[in-house]
Parts: C-alpha cells; sequence; structure tokens
C-alpha cells in the first residue's frame, strides 16, 4: 500500500479575495508554505501545487521549499481541471486533495486521514467535523484512475462517492477541515480564530516509506 501523494490546489485566481489566496500572510509567512509544512510533519513527502492565475508569483516560493510545480492554463474552466491534472501527476494514487480555501488544518488531522487511506485502501476518507464532511479529502486508486482519464468538466463529490469501497467519514476535532476562505471577510475571521501554527520550517519533516 502507498503513502498518499499530496496535490495543494491554488489555481483560482481569487477575484473575490482580491489577491492571491495561496500568499496571504498568516504568522508571518504565506498559507502555501504553512499547508507544506504540515503535510512534511505529516510524514507526506511527495507535494505538487497546482498553479493557474498567479502562477509567476506562486511557482517560485513553491520551488523553493522544493515541491513539484504543475501548471493548470485551463484554470478558468473550473476547479476539476485542477483536479484532473493533480490526478494525472499522482500515477493511479492515492492522493490527498487539499484545496488552499482551507490552509489551516493540522499535521495531526493530514496523519490521521492518510493512516485511514492506509486502513481503507479502496476507500475515499473524508474528515468529518461537527457532522459535517470537509477537506482535504483522500481519493484512493481507482477513483484517481479515473478523474485523471476524465474529459472535459466533471465533479469530485460524485467521484469521491464512486469509491470502490465507498465513503469511510473520519471524525475529527479539527475545525479548520470546514474552512472556506473566499472573501476578505472569511480571511479577516481565519486571521481572528485560527491559532497560529507551528514555526517547523516547510522542509523538514517525518519521512514515510
Amino acid at each position: 500500500m502507498r503513502w498518499p501523494r499530496v496535490a495543494i490546489t491554488a489555481a483560482g485566481a481569487s477575484s473575490r479575495m482580491g489577491g492571491l489566496k495561496a500568499l496571504l500572510p498568516w504568522n508571518g509567512r504565506p498559507l502555501i508554505e504553512h499547508m507544506i509544512a504540515s503535510s512534511r510533519r505529516a510524514g507526506l513527502e511527495r507535494i505538487v501545487v497546482v498553479t493557474g492565475a498567479g502562477r509567476e508569483q506562486i511557482e517560485p516560493v513553491a520551488a523553493g521549499l522544493g515541491v513539484d510545480r504543475i501548471h493548470n492554463a485551463e484554470h478558468a474552466e473550473g476547479r476539476f481541471s485542477s483536479v484532473r491534472l493533480a490526478a494525472r501527476w499522482a500515477a493511479g494514487g492515492p492522493l490527498l486533495l487539499w484545496p488552499v480555501d482551507c490552509p489551516a488544518v493540522g499535521a495531526s488531522t493530514l496523519g490521521r486521514l492518510a493512516h485511514a487511506a492506509l486502513l481503507h485502501p479502496e476507500a475515499s476518507i473524508v474528515p468529518l467535523h461537527g457532522g459535517h464532511g470537509g477537506h482535504p479529502v483522500v481519493l484512493p486508486a481507482a477513483v484517481v484512475a479515473t478523474l485523471a482519464a476524465a474529459e472535459g468538466d466533471g465533479n469530485l463529490r460524485d467521484a469521491v462517492r464512486r469509491a470502490p469501497g465507498g465513503r469511510v467519514m473520519v471524525e475529527v476535532s479539527d475545525s479548520a477541515v470546514l474552512d472556506n476562505l473566499n472573501t476578505p471577510h472569511d480571511y479577516r475571521r481565519f486571521l481572528e480564530t485560527r491559532p497560529l501554527p507551528a514555526q517547523t520550517p516547510a522542509g523538514m519533516g517525518v519521512r514515510h516509506g
């Protein structure tokens, strides 16, 4: 069984936010850096950032942290186009798909989701908080292969539900799985309510084979 790869999707134009979400500061560092650091603290070392709008600003940050980059030239077509590229990069999965809209998910939560994926390799793994499903999700190899081969538009939610092993909902105490940063108001509330993250450098972490 394979340890999941991580795809951070950050291709949107962030028009409602008025600035690139991936580069918004949190505790003195851009959100994308915190997400990479949390992935590595969870032992998830294979990471890609999917860029679109703002490629010229985001890719140098990702490159400096030693992670892969994929540019989605069709990002204006919607989020599914980024999902498809991430699935092709993952080469059959499993894949932890993490949108930049919920950047504060903790390393312990990521680790729980990854371990659940190892225990249930045919299922989609979804975090559950307060009775609500959130993100990131872990997609099994079969779903990743289907997404990679998809043409045109698609629906990620339907793909998650169609996993051979169904959905496994993992109860977590981390309310950040329900975050959805879209507007300046969302960002102000995020800064007011989210505890400051650990200062582990993004280049460090525990490696799993």
